[in-house]
């Protein structure tokens, strides 16, 4: 029987497992979703310098036409604001559920990166281009 207020019931310890295999969850996930994102922050800059880009978010194309290292910067910060409130609710389902879906998302453009590259590097692109005068021989 507790008489005071500090005496807490113990939790089993497998009541708590199901949240500490979710915290798991969520971290490998939210790293996941960094490791994506510092790709296709550094692919967003590297193929802006390059000209192969034209930036259809008018906040990040702003940033890249006057300073595009910032981009780093903008794109690690909306990253790390949803990581606080995603870790904050990590005990919520719908927070798994939505960190699944942007690492998903994330992955579709790296892969939509990867057929880009593979585009703009191959020999008939490159071929177009030199042949339009648009880059030195």
């Amino acid at each position: 029987m507790a008489t005071a207020l500090t005496d807490q019931p113990q939790l089993s310890p497998l009541l708590d497992r199901p949240a500490a295999e979710r915290s798991r969850r969520m971290l490998v996930l939210l790293g996941g979703i960094w490791v994506m994102n510092l790709f296709d922050a550094s692919l967003t800059v590297t193929a802006h310098s390059q000209g192969l880009l034209h930036e259809l978010n008018p906040l990040a194309n702003h940033i890249l036409a006057y300073q595009p290292t910032l981009v780093y910067s903008y794109k690690l910060g909306l990253v790390l604001l949803g990581s606080c409130i995603l870790w904050q609710l990590r005990r919520w389902r719908s927070a798994e559920l939505a960190a699944w879906v942007l690492l998903l998302t994330y992955v579709g453009v790296c892969l939509h990166w990867d057929v880009c590259y593979k585009f703009f590097c191959s020999p008939e692109f490159a071929d177009d281009v030199l042949a339009s005068g648009l880059l030195p021989r």
